[in-house]
């Protein structure tokens, strides 16, 4: 039986949209439209150059795919992949995950990243990570100009069930250094942080979630309601236009 989910939103306004997908079955994750396919390489060796964007990829387990990259000195950089095994197909808990690291052209890591294994009694699901190199972080071995490895890694033991080649969506952004003087700290007691008053009067709109960060459907400022159905993602985005968060 469907579950009724109520969503409150605090802040910002934005219109709701259906999102397309299947009503009666999991829908896979959906990847970004325009997304460019790309093979890493097992070694920096021979690893594919990317630029900011967003590219797809698999990963068998074990696997760990290289993509090259070239950063200046003033920039900040973030890598992040998003692991979508196919809906219904078997993971290992606690072992099966993804790990996202960069490092440098001697093989240093700049950032580690995390881990994000499943915890779904056996359920895929999309699991996702990210790392960053910011342009006034404490490893000064990594913001030097040059070349740059991101390294994405599917962990997870050989004799452990569900041996598909999982896709994986890969995105690489790059944030300009800051120009000119710095911005000036803000004042004491500028900022609020008492707590915002529920939102409990009013209709409720409707609201459908996508697959993912890609097609999740848009709420904005009041309640909403959507239904979910088990082993179904229901993602939704907000899009800020003003006001406090």
């Amino acid at each position: 039986m469907p579950v009724l989910v109520s969503v409150p939103v605090l802040a910002g306004s934005a219109a709701a949209g259906p999102a397309d997908g299947l009503r009666n079955s999991p829908p896979a994750y959906r990847t970004a439209a325009g997304a460019q396919p790309v093979q890493g390489t097992q070694r920096p060796s021979g690893a594919p150059r990317i630029d900011p964007g967003t590219y797809t990829d698999t990963l068998a387990r074990g696997d760990e795919k290289h993509y090259a990259v070239r950063l200046d000195e003033t920039s900040s950089a973030y890598f992040s992949a998003v692991a979508a095994p196919r809906p219904g197909s078997e993971v290992a808990d606690h072992t099966d995950s993804l790990k996202v690291s960069l490092r440098d052209a001697d093989g240093n890591t700049c950032s580690p990243g995390g881990s994000t294994a499943f915890h779904g009694r056996g359920m895929a699901y999309p699991i996702a990570d990210y790392a960053t190199r910011r342009a006034d972080g404490p490893r000064t071995n990594c913001q030097k100009a040059g070349a740059y490895y991101f390294v994405v890694k599917r962990v997870g033991k050989a004799s452990a069930p569900g041996a598909d080649r999982w896709p994986v969506e890969l995105r690489f952004q790059r944030e300009p250094g800051i120009t000119g003087s710095p911005p000036a700290q803000p004042a004491p007691g500028t900022w609020s942080t008492a707590t915002p008053v529920p939102l409990t009067g009013g209709t409720k709109k409707d609201a459908e979630g996508g697959t993912g960060f890609n097609d999740a459907g848009p709420i904005g400022k009041g309640v909403w309601q959507d239904r979910i159905r088990p082993g179904r993602p229901g993602s939704t985005g907000c899009r800020w236009t003003g006001g406090s968060s």
